[in-house]
């Protein structure tokens, strides 16, 4: 027997394509093709494919070969409306031509060849620049035509404002530039269609308009709250309570409700947007604009980044757009007229919006429907983006008692992520309900470290001895009050007053002179440490009666420290004591734009309050902190009690309850959320 020899595999007689998940092959057998590689149907959509992206290559090379595209100087200069939207809708072809090339020549090598060649990649960088530059142009152009429209518009001050709002702090931003466009496109038409019907189920023919006809679908499927309203909030009704929407004045009036709020919000998204205003016109509905061709891919997808930031870059209109809805949905007695002077209102898509933000008190039902809107999103750490939309110290209380109900998140700093059993979020919720609005709450370096003095590396000046350290960190919370005369206010700084023993408080009342503070309590050291020699094998080392106590960071520190480490006299050995910068230092400096007070309008009563009892968990504070304000409320008297304290905070929740949601909600329909149990 001879040797054996190995054999060759046989070469797939299968087709050679991916189908649209990009991983699996096509199991049909290869029957088209020089050299026979695909399937009948595959090697169709090669050909199309091929023959649709080199047509639209040679549009992209005449139109940069050509003198068609205008630089932004010259569109400057331009004045005829309709030669500017003429030029845009050039633009407009142009800029599908490298859409449609650059999707054409992807699909070539992701499904049909599976690796791009140096040629396609050259190419499709280049593209990708003209891309960008391309729609920067096309901008410019449906900008320059905005700008005309309104040469002569009586209220062009009030909207050239309007339209050229920034945003107002750093987590406010948003970015519609040509590259965040690309980019989002990008993403939405590469995603994989898992769970779609192989292609051996597809029979189109036309691979690229196969996707940019999914994609422009799936946008107006999100669209369809604007749509067809009254279809969607039926489904979503239906979908998030499992029972058909039930016809009732309540559940209809609060389908009204969300219905106008989201018209109203993307009134004002298109209306801002100078490059989507020009597309409104002419236009008397949603449907009548989404549906034009002259809304394109490009509108699409500048109008969704807006959309799906309304916690963040669009929280002010979000909050404006409720109002509105509230009063277009109506109540006996309500009208338009109670928002503003009617002479403000512009009409765009069939509507109005407000040429200014409202200022007037956030109602009950305003705080419900806004906050609820929000439901099922992360809505944690992000208090102080509503307080953006405080007018006053009321709507802020008011703001924060909703929160207390369960409706948003409560901040982090109510939790330690090291302990999961401290946990202050119903302390915290019960604070905001009577007046005293926490913004943080910080524990010592190292809570429930046992008293007294620790041995510390450095040498005792003499033999025989050891030296010794002390360190004393107290827990603290920061918040405000409200500034002017109170019943409430002056209750509770007076518990505090009181208990000397529990509490050093530190309050600065904006309205006060410069750095003005009030203090009051025992010891104002937030941190001071003690240096002293022992005997070694001393069993109780303690200082001698002269040794004094060296201040690293005082209790103002929490308003006003800067950060700086600084040495203290007494404790060299331990080196610098580490600043902290404090709150009121940090409103002062840029970029503090995510600091829970940054956008406040208002003055109010902030305090620092500091635990007296060192080195233990800022949670013995908060429970201490709560009593007061409940003795400061009439809800309890005496030492803490937590049977009494648990009674007081069910009467607090119920009372508040009864007062912000009796107004618009039935009585056996109230939702409290979720008020964690101590």
């Amino acid at each position: 027997m001879g040797p054996k020899t190995k054999k060759t595999p046989a070469p797939s007689l299968t087709c050679t394509t991916l189908l649209e998940d990009e991983q699996t092959r096509c199991p049909k057998p290869r029957t088209h093709g020089n050299p026979v590689e695909r399937c009948q149907m595959h090697h169709k959509q090669y050909i199309t494919l091929t023959k649709k992206y080199k047509k639209a290559a040679q549009l992209v090379d005449k139109t940069l070969g050509g003198a068609s595209i205008p630089t932004k100087a010259e569109i400057l200069a331009y004045d005829s409306i309709h030669d500017i939207l003429e030029k845009a809708r050039l633009m407009k072809k142009y800029i599908s031509a490298i859409r449609e090339e650059r999707m054409g020549r992807s699909i070539h090598h992701q499904r049909f060849f599976l690796k791009v060649d140096s040629g396609h990649k050259i190419r499709l960088k280049l593209l990708a620049k003209k891309m960008s530059e391309a729609v920067e142009i096309r901008d410019a152009l449906e900008t320059r035509a905005v700008t005309l429209h309104m040469k002569d518009h009586p209220g062009r001050e009030w909207m050239e404002e309007f339209q050229s709002e920034g945003p107002e702090s750093q987590e406010s931003t948003i970015d519609l530039s040509p590259e965040a466009i690309a980019e989002y496109y990008d993403r939405s038409i590469g995603e994989k269609a898992d769970g779609m019907p192989g292609d051996n189920t597809i029979q189109e023919v036309d691979l690229v308009d196969l996707k940019l006809r999914r994609f422009r679908e799936n946008i107006l499927y999100c669209l369809e709250m604007l749509l067809e309203p009254e279809v969607f909030m039926k489904t979503l009704y239906h979908e998030t309570t499992g029972e058909a929407l039930k016809e009732t004045a309540n559940e209809l009036r609060s389908i009204e409700v969300i219905k106008y709020a989201m018209q109203q919000y993307a009134r004002r998204i298109l209306f801002h947007e100078p490059t989507l205003y020009i597309k409104t016109l002419d236009k008397v509905s949603f449907k009548d604009l989404f549906m034009d061709d002259d809304f394109d891919v490009d509108d699409l997808i500048r109008f969704m980044i807006v959309w799906n930031k309304r916690l963040e870059f669009g929280l002010l209109w979000w909050k404006d757009s409720v109002l509105e809805a509230l009063t277009l949905a109506g109540r006996p007695g309500s009208n338009t007229a109670n928002l503003g002077d009617l002479g403000n209102r512009f009409n765009i898509v069939g509507g109005w919006i407000y040429n200014r933000a409202h200022k007037r008190k956030i109602s009950n039902e305003g705080w419900w429907v806004l906050l609820n809107s929000f439901k099922g999103e992360p809505t944690k750490n992000t208090e102080n983006r509503f307080v953006r939309l405080c007018n006053s110290f009321d709507d802020l209380h008011a703001f924060l008692s909703f929160a207390a109900f369960g409706l948003i998140e409560s901040p982090s700093f109510c939790t330690d992520k090291n302990n999961p059993s401290y946990d202050m979020r119903s302390i915290r919720n019960h604070m905001s309900l009577c007046g005293v609005l926490i913004t943080d709450m910080v524990s010592t370096g190292f809570p429930n470290r046992p008293p007294g003095p620790f041995p510390s590396t450095n040498p005792a000046s003499r033999p025989g001895y050891r030296m010794w350290a002390n360190m004393e960190v107290r827990s603290y919370m920061f918040g405000a009050l409200r500034n002017e005369p109170d019943d409430f206010t002056d209750a509770f700084l007076k518990e505090l007053r009181c208990r000397p023993d529990t509490f050093y408080v530190v309050t600065r009342s904006e309205t006060a002179p410069g750095r003005e503070v009030e203090t009051f309590g025992t010891v104002s050291a937030q941190m001071r440490g003690m240096m002293f020699e022992a005997r070694i094998g001393d069993s109780n080392p303690a200082p001698r009666v002269q040794e004094e106590w060296s201040v690293m960071r005082s209790a103002t520190d929490i308003l006003y420290g800067t950060g700086e480490n600084k040495p203290v006299k007494g404790l060299e050995g331990l080196g610098r004591a580490q600043g902290i910068v404090g709150y009121l230092t940090a409103l002062d400096r840029p970029k503090s734009a995510g600091w829970f007070f940054n956008f406040k309008k208002f003055p109010v009563k902030y305090f620092a309050i500091m635990d007296a009892e060192p080195n233990r968990h800022v949670s013995h504070l908060a429970r201490n902190v709560a009593w007061a304000a409940f003795r400061a409320q009439g809800l309890v008297k005496g030492s803490y009690d937590a049977r009494l304290y648990a009674k007081a905070s069910d009467e607090l929740v119920q009372a508040h309850a009864t007062e912000r949601l009796s107004g618009f909600l039935p009585s056996d329909s109230w939702y409290v959320g979720n008020l964690h149990a101590t």
